[in-house]
């Protein structure tokens, strides 16, 4: 028997797998930096493409620093507190610093970054987080966007890049748009583009990375600082500079960190990642779409999510509950689209095209609203689906499903 151990919330899960069975475990081997601190420091002061933070900022500067939220690295804060110490030495005052937590590309802000950034009260800096529907907004052009960044001298982004469901990659531009953005652009813009094929990974054609793209004609940035961190938020390397060539640096390594060979399984035991990555089933759920690369026709998703803070996106549980017909569930996105319903539906996709068995503290009740099955561990779920084929099932395991890209 091979033992693994996946990651649950803040702790982990054991199950075991014939070693016959097993196709195999989709490691990351992401080399950390040894000193990440000094990484972050040292990026920040030897810029790509740019020029240093000391040099762009002057007395009397109003600034905004945008820090992504949604899977926040422990080193996000402490990355806005290197560029906070740059601008404060050349005259700027704390008052003239607006901090902003964007909720990136799922429009939920991560409860451990609320702690991090307290760190950054004491430089006297106004903290503030952007909300998609009740945001501070300001029209420039066709666009609804941060009033606070909108209004700086200088502005500066700070995000951590790996593979995403939504942008393709996480950092970059997408802390704009669709992070700093009104949900009525985001749902007018990404409606139009809807598609049934997933944007996981992928940059070319992707709505979120074509919109992104626009944004930053009409609204300048003019320092970026992109973290490519292991699943767990240490740095391997940071990139900063001028936005698009230090993200663009940055992405090129995230994909060669997170990518993996591994065969197909009839049983894809997939973790989200453990928190904060399950902190919610609607942001664990778009690792089970993932899940969908490594799983053989017909076969079952077995999804570890804890989902500690609940189902998540209220919109999610709508249309998991509403629709349970995937056809009439895209149907309805076509004519209103929202972050969540498309989360619903690429959960069904999973539902749809074979077995999905989810082990989560969701309560009975919810489970049975959103149609899906739950075990209580993962042992549990594998061998009622091992029972339920009457063999011993090929096996392929998953560890970080929300990030992981799949090769064949």
């Amino acid at each position: 028997m091979v033992e693994c151990w996946l990651p649950y919330g803040k702790t982990e899960v054991h199950v075991s797998v014939p070693l016959k069975s097993l196709m195999g475990i989709a490691e990351i081997k992401a080399e950390t930096a040894p000193e990440p601190e000094k990484e972050v420091t040292t990026s920040i002061q030897n810029p790509i493409d740019s020029k240093r933070l000391v040099e762009l900022a002057a007395k009397g500067k109003r600034v905004a620093l945008a820090l992504e939220g949604d899977l926040p690295s422990p080193y996000i804060s402490f990355a806005a507190e290197q560029v906070i110490a740059e601008l404060l030495a050349t005259g700027i005052t704390g008052q003239d610093i607006s901090v902003i937590v964007s909720p990136s590309t799922t429009g939920s802000i991560g409860t451990d970054l609320r702690e991090q950034v307290k760190t950054l009260e004491r430089f006297g800096v106004k903290i503030t987080e952007h909300s998609w529907r009740q945001g501070n907004v300001k029209q420039v052009m066709d666009w609804l966007v941060n009033k606070d960044f909108l209004e700086a001298d200088l502005r500066v982004i700070v995000g951590e890049v790996k593979p995403d469901s939504v942008a393709g990659y996480s950092g970059g531009s997408s802390v704009l748009f669709p992070g700093l953005a009104d949900i009525r652009i985001i749902e007018s813009r990404l409606r139009q583009a809807f598609s049934t094929e997933g944007r996981f990974a992928v940059l070319e054609g992707n709505p979120v990375q074509v919109a992104s793209r626009e944004i930053l004609k009409v609204v300048d940035v003019d320092f970026a600082v992109n973290i490519v961190s292991d699943p767990k938020g240490v740095p391997i390397r940071v990139f900063a500079g001028a936005v698009e060539k230090s993200w663009r640096s940055a992405v090129e390594l995230a994909e060669k960190t997170y990518s993996t060979k591994i065969e197909r399984g009839e049983v894809v035991v997939v973790s989200a990642g453990g928190y904060p990555y399950d902190r919610t089933l609607y942001r664990a759920s778009l690792a089970a779409e993932n899940a969908l690369r490594l799983r053989r026709r017909d076969g079952t998703v077995i999804l570890l999510a804890e989902a500690s803070e609940g189902y998540g996106e209220p919109s999610f549980y709508k249309y998991m509950t509403e629709y349970k017909d995937i056809r009439n569930l895209e149907r309805s996105l076509r004519m209103k689209w929202t972050m969540g319903g498309e989360a619903a539906y690429r959960l069904r996709k999973v539902m749809e095209g074979g077995q999905l068995l989810l082990v989560s503290m969701i309560p009975d009740n919810i489970a049975r609203a959103l149609d899906i099955k739950v075990s209580r561990t993962a042992s549990d779920a594998l061998n009622y689906v091992n029972r339920r084929a009457g063999k011993e099932l090929k096996v392929a395991i998953a560890p970080f499903g929300s990030v992981t890209i799949f090769r064949a």
